[in-house]
């Protein structure tokens, strides 16, 4: 059974990925538009580099929506997405090497498609051209980011550190932690934001 504070974090993210906010998840309505957008950012087009990136995120999106879609009706509902989710937790807690494995692999290979100049750091912009993929941008993405950030430094860290953006290692303790731990003092409770600082 999944605690209180993950069921309300993974709700929010529910309601993040219902990009047409009709309460269900779709692979047609909600998820290749952001397969375009995403792949759209890296290459031209009209080129087969992205057709190969836009083919990749399509199928790793229609692969995730399909897993989530208990009754195969097409539609993830939000208890849906919370019984899939809870899977994953089980296996986490069962096999906890293999969880960071697999959000290594699955979380990190989005971090690489995200980082559009390579560098291995998220940009603000990186990360504000994907909630607005979603059609969920606005002020709390550049609030939220830079604090995530700091958060991830010394005190005494500079604007200049913080402007580089946010490394890997930083981004995938952060999706672990959103993902598994219910302490919501820890940073990536917020990694989508807080409730009062959206209007999602």
């Amino acid at each position: 059974m999944l605690s209180q504070n993950l069921t309300d974090r993974l709700l929010r993210l529910f309601r993040f990925m219902d990009r047409n906010r009709d309460g269900v998840i779709e692979y047609e309505a909600d998820l290749v538009a952001i397969a375009q957008k995403i792949a759209q950012r890296k290459f031209p087009d009209t080129t087969p580099d992205y057709q190969g990136l836009f083919e990749l995120l399509a199928k790793t999106y229609s692969w995730e929506n399909s897993r989530r879609d208990i009754n195969r009706d097409g539609k993830v509902t939000p208890d849906e997405f919370l019984e899939g989710h809870q899977k994953l937790a089980k296996q986490m807690t069962a096999s906890p090497t293999q969880g960071i494995e697999f959000i290594a692999k699955a979380a990190g290979g989005f971090f690489d498609v995200l980082d559009l100049d390579g560098d291995g750091y998220l940009s603000l912009e990186d990360v504000q051209d994907y909630a607005n993929a979603y059609e969920k941008g606005g002020d709390w993405v550049a609030a939220n980011f830079r604090s995530l950030i700091a958060e991830g430094l010394p005190e005494n860290a500079s604007d200049e550190m913080i402007d580089r953006g946010m490394s890997k290692s930083q981004f995938l303790e952060l999706v672990r932690q959103f993902w598994f731990e219910p302490d919501e003092s820890l940073p990536g409770s917020r990694l989508f934001g807080r409730a009062a600082e959206t209007n999602w």
